[in-house]
């Protein structure tokens, strides 16, 4: 899908300019599927787009990715609004030291950074990344056969 967009259609001040005059619009890549050939790379990249594996890894993805990120703006939600809230909640010390509810905050703060990063390269590891390395060789094969066979880069006998 292509989206048209003003400044495609001219170059940037001074570039491809004559001295003469300004420079005629660029030309417009041809419109997929307007005539023009089919890319069979880009086919293969469609049809891996569109097999079952991909759409399996990207539904993996999805289910792990948006409830993580939900549950960590809610805690960076709530952490924003007691500080703004009760300021004076937070400097109340914990167990008579100078730990005090701001830092525990804190720690939770950090805790919920550092282990949604975590869990992510573990979820990544154990769920995406055999089914991603599966897809990648299956699509570097297909572009491969794609651009038929490589030329031959031997040196010419002499």
């Amino acid at each position: 899908m292509r989206i048209d967009d003003p400044w495609y259609d001219t170059l940037a001040s001074g570039w491809g300019e004559e001295h003469d005059g300004p420079a005629a619009p660029a030309p417009r890549p041809p419109a997929p599927g307007a005539g023009a050939p089919a890319d069979t790379r880009t086919a293969a990249f469609l049809a891996v787009h569109r097999s079952a594996a991909f759409q399996e890894a990207r539904r993996r993805h999805r289910r792990f990715v948006l409830p993580a990120c939900a549950a960590f703006l809610a805690c960076q939600l709530a952490y924003a609004v007691a500080v703004g809230a009760a300021p004076g909640l937070l400097d109340r010390p914990l167990g008579g030291g100078p730990f005090t509810v701001g830092t525990a905050a804190f720690l939770a703060q950090l805790a919920a950074v550092s282990l949604p990063a975590w869990a992510y390269a573990r979820h990544a590891r154990l769920y995406r990344d055999g089914t991603a390395l599966e897809l990648r060789w299956h699509t570097q094969d297909l572009a491969r056969t794609a651009d038929g066979p490589a030329p031959d880069r031997r040196s010419p006998a002499r």
